[in-house]
């Protein structure tokens, strides 16, 4: 079982979701919360079995995807390494939104 941690950059992205979304919907935005919140307890159990994020060929650390969806069933994805017992969130990527270029502002 691991701990989970979010990085600065992936709680940055998280308040920048949930600020985009609570413009449109604040009915919207409490189910992001609860499908990121569903994400966040089930990880530690599936951590290493998830795939590896398209981002992984580029960098040392080996980069894993956590797949979650809103009910309106738009994926989000956050991505994590792993170091030891801890699971770090990096960053928390939308719908259309570009690979992560630069994996190393995670600000730990």
């Amino acid at each position: 079982m691991f701990e989970v941690e979010l990085s600065a950059r992936a709680e940055r992205d998280f308040d920048s979701i949930v600020r985009y979304l609570l413009k449109r919907s604040p009915t919207g935005a409490a189910r992001w919360i609860d499908a990121f919140e569903a994400m966040l307890s089930a990880l530690p159990n599936s951590a290493e079995a998830n795939a590896l994020a398209p981002e992984n060929a580029d960098h040392l650390d080996t980069i894993r995807n956590a797949f979650f969806k809103t009910r309106s069933g738009r994926t989000y994805r956050a991505l994590y390494i792993i170091r030891g017992g801890r699971l770090f969130i990096t960053h928390i990527r939308g719908p259309g939104q570009d690979r992560v270029g630069d994996l190393r502002e995670t600000d730990q």
